[in-house]
């Protein structure tokens, strides 16, 4: 009977729904881990660049940029943090100018949905928007789903040394 607890606490987690299952998981963060590095996307008239720190205590922060023939647009910065044993994604974003979007004592918080091998989905607690990450070797893809609109944005980034 002993031996059996293991397999039966593992298909106990596997059973369970996403959500439950990467609050449950002790690694959720290290889901995460793939993201580690630098991403861009370089265009004649568009620059993406996209940084992942590695997981330290528990957290892992971030950066994105846009520039347009050589001028800042668009920025993110953001921090995953545990809360209640899920990876919560914690945003703000900034037009040129570091002139931010959200209120200075609010940020955009997706909790993760979903973890997998080179794959999460972060989604806004309200279900107004999804953030989907998925790396195929050296290429990472960023979807951003706006529920309200049903468009899609989708970044594809290349990893860098």
């Amino acid at each position: 009977m002993v031996r059996w607890l293991p397999i039966a606490l593992l298909l106990a987690v596997l059973a369970a729904p996403s959500g439950i299952r990467a609050q449950a998981t002790s690694s959720a963060m290290d889901q995460l881990s793939f993201l580690t590095g630098r991403w861009i996307s370089d265009t004649p008239d568009e620059y993406q660049e996209e940084s992942w720190s590695p997981i330290h205590a528990q957290n892992i922060t971030g950066q994105f940029r846009v520039l347009q023939k050589g001028t800042p647009v668009f920025y993110e910065f953001w921090s995953v943090e545990m809360d209640h044993n899920i990876p919560v994604l914690k945003l703000k974003h900034f037009n040129a100018g570091l002139i931010g979007w959200e209120d200075k004592d609010k940020s955009t918080r997706m909790p993760l949905r979903k973890g997998g091998t080179n794959e999460v989905l972060f989604e806004e607690e309200d279900g107004s928007a999804t953030v989907h990450y998925q790396r195929t070797g050296d290429t990472l893809t960023c979807t951003v789903h706006h529920a309200r609109t049903g468009k899609d944005e989708v970044f594809h980034l290349r990893r860098q040394p």
